[in-house]
């Protein structure tokens, strides 16, 4: 679980790289002890996101709980983390 207790100095960051398929782009902040994630993935893409969140219920995607959007999949839950499958398209994912 992302312990939001802690500092670390940086509240936001991001990066985008210009693929074949288009533009993937990934940008995180920290707010009031949540942390706001936007990923765009191009057309005819997918992408596995990592998240530090052990219990997929607790990950929000506008905010409806992932576990009940067909359009993300949930790939596996490992220790201290959930990994996602994400298609094409822009999601705003938060979680704390």
């Amino acid at each position: 679980m992302w312990d939001s207790g802690k500092t670390f100095g940086c509240d936001t960051a991001g990066a985008h790289t210009i693929l074949q398929s288009g533009k993937a782009a990934c940008r995180w902040q920290r707010r009031e002890g949540k942390i706001l994630l936007n990923v765009e993935i191009p057309f005819n893409t997918t992408a596995m996101v990592y998240l530090p969140v052990e219990n997929a219920a607790d990950i929000y995607e506008n905010g409806t709980r992932v576990t009940e959007l067909e359009e993300i999949e949930i790939v596996k839950t490992v220790k201290k983390g959930t990994v996602l499958r994400l298609g094409s398209g822009v999601y705003a994912l938060e979680f704390s």
